[in-house]
């Protein structure tokens, strides 16, 4: 039997939030968002780290997606 979680699932998500945000309006680096929401919230940053993992990427956006938007650019270009 698996152990249980201590955080459920919307407290990861919110983080997570929390956590794009940072980056996003205040130009912090990866790990100084990571650092700051862990703290705010009480939680580790490797356990951050892994619940942005999980959700794709950690920009919340494919990398896939970013790679095909600038080659359509560029051949626009």
């Amino acid at each position: 039997m698996p152990a249980p979680r201590k955080y459920d699932t919307e407290t990861r998500e919110r983080a997570v939030r929390m956590y794009r945000d940072r980056i996003n309006e205040h130009g912090d680096t990866k790990v100084a968002a990571r650092r700051h929401v862990g703290a705010l919230i009480d939680v580790n940053p490797d356990t951050l780290r892994n619940w942005i993992d999980r959700e794709g990427s950690d920009t919340g956006t494919a990398p896939e997606s970013s790679a095909a938007a600038s080659a359509a650019e560029l051949k626009a270009l």
